[in-house]
């Protein structure tokens, strides 16, 4: 979802057979605000700041002067944008006989759905492996979110001491 953490604007658009009696917006199933409608376009500017961080169901209904009613929702995050370091592996060539950590942090720490993959298979975050576990040649560690990847580090393994030196 959408960051947000100060002042923000929700807006759309509807058409409707019959006229359109309200436009509610609710938070988590809790009711805010109504949006204000004009020429089937609404919008209403929410301050984001005077909720709890974290992930967050907004939802808007609008609903007509017959009750009928129509909805959508969006999981919106309140708070600053995600940010991932990956700490290790570093961006190297270990060699066959190493052990390398997987590990990263977030900001805010305790971001929730984030997934670490190691060339696209999931992997717990701050484990060791020992890299003669792992096949010669180039990997990838990402780390994502809702399949976004926030951060990513390519590093290698090899068996040639040679490879370490360059």
């Amino acid at each position: 979802g959408q960051y947000l953490n100060n002042k923000f604007t929700v807006t759309g658009s509807c058409t409707s057979a019959n006229e359109v009696k309200s436009i509610s917006i609710f938070l988590n199933g809790v009711y805010i605000t109504d949006a204000d409608f004009a020429n089937s376009n609404f919008s209403k500017e929410i301050d984001f700041s005077q909720f709890n961080e974290g992930n967050h169901a907004l939802r808007v209904v609008l609903a007509d002067n017959q009750n009928n009613s129509v909805e959508v929702s969006r999981t919106i995050n309140v708070g600053d944008e995600l940010k991932v370091e990956i700490i290790s592996p570093q961006e190297k060539i270990y060699m066959h006989s190493d052990q390398v950590l997987f590990q990263y942090q977030t900001v805010p720490s305790d971001a929730e759905g984030i997934v670490a993959k190691l060339d696209g298979e999931i992997i717990a975050n701050n484990i060791t492996k020992n890299a003669f576990e792992l096949s010669l040649g180039q990997h990838k560690y990402s780390v994502e979110q809702d399949g976004k990847i926030y951060a990513e580090r390519t590093f290698a393994i090899s068996t040639d001491l040679a490879d370490q030196r360059n």
